[in-house]
């Protein structure tokens, strides 16, 4: 059995690739679904947002990776 350490390192690589992977979806649908300019008229402030929440993600992963890893 895997100790806890263990365990909460690699959920938390998982969520936190998954929540990066959902981010940029969300830009890729922003990008290129031009009806969604009907529903978020500030489409690039919409696209910053996605794309602040998806380097975040990658930020956190990345020190998970190299503090605890």
């Amino acid at each position: 059995m895997k100790c806890y350490k263990e365990k909460m390192i690699n959920n938390t690589i998982k969520r936190l690739e998954a929540k990066a992977e959902g981010h940029m979806l969300n830009a890729e649908i922003i990008l290129g679904n031009h009806v969604a300019v009907a529903d978020h008229p500030d489409m690039m402030g919409t696209l910053d947002k996605e794309l602040t929440a998806m380097a975040e993600a990658h930020g956190q992963l990345e020190m998970l990776l190299k503090y605890f890893k």
